[in-house]
């Protein structure tokens, strides 16, 4: 368990998951938020490599305060504790079946804060939208065109260098190639790789039962032959 101040009476207690129950693939860590010593939200991260699936909840009692800087500051914790420098959001967060993300506008809310999304079909109907709201005076966008926009996938990206990379990716399209193959091995033809290459890989398995699963994130994120594979697993 990790304790950091956020600031304004805000704190910040994380966790991650015993090693007999973690997932496979991705890293688990959950956080929850205090106020002056009341909960007022959770956060969960799945992370692999440098990418981070984000999920953010604010009880209905304090969203009208400090909603943005709680979630801002959130992520900026997770990107040090983690090292993670990419945070993708499910479309059910932003409205994609889901009502109440609609009638709140969430996706308005990620996106000021620089998530884009990661259709491209869906980015265009952003920037009609965007181009309306800054030209015509008490535009609000339409519950129809909030349900298209949520269709999307949305993404922050700190490191400019690798953005899209991950703009298709699905975890469960590995799963679903792995159910079809006899062994998840056969996933990987890693008798190419080089002697350095399959000896960062034995690491980063072990690492994966480590005390922390921060060590694991690390060494994959120094696996650059492995991320490619993975994102083209799941793409």
């Amino acid at each position: 368990m990790y304790h950091t101040p956020l600031g304004r009476g805000v704190e910040l207690f994380l966790a991650g998951v015993p090693a007999g129950k973690r997932l496979p693939l991705r890293a688990y860590h959950a956080a929850m938020i205090y106020k002056n010593g009341v909960p007022v939200g959770y956060f969960e991260g799945l992370s692999l490599f440098e990418r981070m699936e984000s999920g953010f909840n604010l009880y209905y009692t304090f969203r009208d305060g400090e909603t943005a800087w709680l979630y801002a500051r959130t992520l900026n914790v997770m990107r040090h504790f983690a090292g993670v420098t990419t945070f993708a959001i499910d479309p059910y967060q932003i409205g994609f079946e889901n009502e109440e993300g609609i009638e709140s506008g969430a996706f308005w809310f990620y996106r000021k804060l620089g998530f884009r999304p990661t259709r491209p079909e869906v980015l265009k109907l952003v920037q009609k939208e965007e181009q309306k709201l800054a030209t015509r005076s008490g535009y609000r966008t339409s519950a129809r065109t909030l349900r298209q926009l949520a269709e999307s996938s949305m993404v922050f990206e700190l490191n400019q260098d690798q953005a899209g990379d991950w703009d298709r990716f699905q975890v469960r399209k590995i799963g679903f190639k792995a159910q079809r193959r006899k062994r998840c091995t056969e996933l990987l033809d890693v008798n190419s790789w080089t002697f350095a290459e399959r000896e960062l890989l034995s690491r980063i398995v072990r690492a994966k039962a480590s005390a922390e699963e921060t060590t694991y994130l690390k060494l994959m994120r120094r696996h650059q032959r492995l991320r490619r594979e993975v994102i083209k697993l799941g793409s």
